[in-house]
């Protein structure tokens, strides 16, 4: 759990995103800093590799590998057994992108 302090968080995670025309994978190694908000908010931004697996045509037979940087920001609740968040990701590579993910932690 977060508590008043700033702090700075090291986020491994793996993203999957499949779709009619391509399917893409993430490898990321995300870092982001909590600012001290003094409220029951979680507000924080920040930045870290990844490594795109792209499927351009959903084959499975002609992957593009590409490296890339991920930005991003988000506003949560700071407590609780569930606690909703809403993040602002943008990904730097030969196919940048961004994204908006609402979700639970838990």
């Amino acid at each position: 759990s977060l508590d008043s302090r700033n702090e700075w968080f090291f986020n491994p995670n793996v993203e999957l995103g499949m779709g009619d025309e391509r399917n893409v994978a993430s490898f990321n190694g995300d870092f982001h800093y909590d600012f001290d908000t003094q409220s029951a908010a979680a507000v924080w931004v920040g930045a870290g590799p990844a490594m795109l697996i792209t499927d351009p045509d959903g084959s499975g037979l002609d992957n593009d590998v590409d490296p890339a940087l991920n930005l991003l920001m988000g506003l949560g609740a700071k407590t609780g057994t569930y606690r909703p968040y809403a993040q602002v990701k943008g990904v730097l590579s030969d196919n940048s992108d961004v994204a908006l993910a609402v979700g639970i932690r838990f």
